[in-house]
């Protein structure tokens, strides 16, 4: 099961996870977390914990390349769902745009339309989201 911390960046031991957190963008609502599973670094998260009538934004989900394809993102994901949920969060919403040449745009857009998430007609900017939890809008 994923865990989310946001510890010190010196205490992260993964050079590319630490660049992340250390140099993702933030606004008022973001906050950065790192990612870990039975201990072992998996990767960053950068949320923005906006007002709880708009979605709880994914900003930025990361995955260091020599542990890509194992599952990893997708424990990410539903930790980043179940921290929305907890919060009272009714959607989660994400601009799917891939930063690494490996992970074509389309293989991205094909992996959240898996993980259920859909097109939201209303956002300008190619966003999709999922409805979190039982009493989620439909």
């Amino acid at each position: 099961m994923a865990e989310l911390s946001q510890p010190n960046p010196e205490q992260i031991a993964d050079p590319d996870i630490r660049n992340r957190y250390v140099n993702s963008s933030r606004n008022a609502y973001t906050q950065h977390y790192l990612v870990t599973d039975e201990g072992r670094e998996i990767g960053f998260l950068s949320l923005d914990l906006a007002p709880l009538d708009e979605p709880l934004v994914i900003y930025e989900l990361f995955v260091p390349s020599d542990l890509r394809r194992n599952g990893l993102g997708t424990h990410m994901l539903r930790a980043a769902e179940e921290l929305a949920y907890s919060l009272g969060y009714k959607w989660t919403l994400i601009i799917p745009k891939t930063m690494d040449d490996a992970f074509p745009q389309a293989d991205l857009e094909a992996w959240y339309r898996r993980n259920d998430y859909e097109a939201w007609d209303d956002h300008a900017f190619g966003g999709v989201r999922k409805a979190i939890g039982r009493d989620a809008p439909k």
